[in-house]
């Protein structure tokens, strides 16, 4: 297990480099659960946000835009953070992908 997705993807390329097969010979899982992590050949296993926690943020950031800009949309995006926020689950989770033997899990 590596501490992050972009250091597991390095790693992988590092092992098929020198031969080494993922995950016949190894398995790989990183964290963070990046995009980069679903196109890797192995997909990599990793542990991290869903894909909600990230419409959360890029919601937030419009927000927080529209707020600098002073915009008129201002209230409309605070009241649709607001609910989305009252639902939003942050909890990671284990996505299990190619880079890992499935006798594992």
């Amino acid at each position: 297990k590596y501490s992050t997705d972009d250091i597991a993807i390095g790693g992988m390329l590092c092992l098929k480099e020198h031969g080494i097969h993922i995950p016949e010979d190894i398995s790989i899982a990183g964290k963070g659960n990046i995009p980069e992590s679903n196109f890797i050949s192995p997909s990599l296993t990793t542990s991290g946000a869903t894909k909600e926690a990230y419409l959360f943020y890029e919601g937030l950031v419009h927000y927080l835009i529209l707020m600098i800009e002073k915009s008129d949309e201002y209230a409309a995006i605070s009241m649709q953070l607001a609910h989305f926020l009252s639902h939003f689950n942050s909890e990671e989770q284990l996505i299990i992908r190619e880079s890992v033997k499935k006798s594992i899990f």
